[in-house]
């Protein structure tokens, strides 16, 4: 089981990718994911 764990985590590392966290950052990420953007509680600046 933790062999399998590993390979997971391994997996997930290399095909992560850096996320900006600003509430701009997000609202660019989500904005052609989701039509709920406008439901957040971001504000664009």
């Amino acid at each position: 089981m933790v062999d399998r764990l590993q390979q997971i985590v391994h997996h997930d590392w290399k095909n992560s990718a850096p996320l900006d966290l600003s509430d701009a950052g997000l609202l660019a990420d989500i904005h052609d994911r989701s039509e709920a953007t406008n439901l957040l509680a971001l504000k664009e600046k």
